[in-house]
């Protein structure tokens, strides 16, 4: 099941580091925390932002999202869609939203589609098990360590 709501709060933080003399350091630290801070899958939004003035003109923003929100070429046009909108740049007419796909999806013959899919996956013999239930809820936290070289 996925959750798709109108509209969602996105965490926004601002900090003024214009002064600081460690502010290369100081970046670095703040980007590995909110790195290993993580998110509940459970509570929208999975993402957050956070501004960071480091001169009078200058700014770092450290975008940090959950790689469940979206794949890499949604990301790559998300964000190449804010840079156009920073830079004055029109954008393009969206060709389509996601309502009108869901539109779509409700007026397909159901029965149609189920036979379409058993036919393709009628070769397989159990199926793939991708964790295992039990009726005890898990209230455990993972949390993976990515070394900083590959997200800068």
């Amino acid at each position: 099941m996925q959750v798709v709501h109108k509209q969602v709060r996105v965490p926004f933080t601002s900090l003024d580091w214009s002064a600081r003399a460690d502010v290369t350091q100081a970046l670095a630290e703040r980007a590995d925390a909110e790195r290993e801070q993580g998110f509940d899958l459970a509570c929208a939004p999975l993402l957050r932002l956070v501004l960071v003035r480091i001169a009078e003109q200058r700014y770092h923003l450290i975008y940090t999202h959950h790689h469940i929100l979206m794949d890499g070429w949604s990301n790559s046009q998300l964000l190449g869609e804010v840079l156009q909108r920073y830079d004055s740049q029109a954008l393009p007419r969206p060709a389509g939203r996601y309502r009108d796909y869901i539109a779509w999806l409700q007026g397909r013959d159901a029965q149609a589609s189920e036979t379409f899919w058993l036919g393709q996956l009628q070769s397989l013999e159990a199926p793939t098990r991708l964790a295992e239930t039990g009726s005890r809820r898990c209230n455990r936290r993972w949390k993976a360590a990515m070394p900083a070289t590959i997200t800068t």
